[in-house]
């Protein structure tokens, strides 16, 4: 992740930042980091990708927050809610 990160910012192939971003929060999720670093991934990719207008990036990032999300909240034993998942789709 680091090294994509930084070719990232070294040249201005910018076209996979949300992707980029939201792996990197996938990759925190799985080895345990802690949920506050995970959310934070997953929103900058939601971020970048709707700043780009990247609906496809923005979805999978959406995807992967709310699949997180839930997760979380039933390891905490919390009712899960339901949203509108996407604002560009409706």
């Amino acid at each position: 992740m680091s090294a994509s990160l930084e070719s990232m910012n070294a040249t201005v192939e910018r076209w996979a930042e949300p992707e980029i971003h939201r792996l990197h929060g996938y990759v925190l999720e799985h080895r345990g980091a802690p949920a506050s670093d995970v959310e934070d991934r997953y929103r900058l990719a939601l971020a970048v990708a709707q700043r780009m207008g990247a609906g496809g990036f923005e979805a999978r990032a959406n995807d992967s927050l709310g699949r997180w999300l839930g997760r979380l909240r039933r390891s905490l034993g919390m009712p899960i809610v339901t949203y509108r998942a996407h604002a560009w789709a409706t």
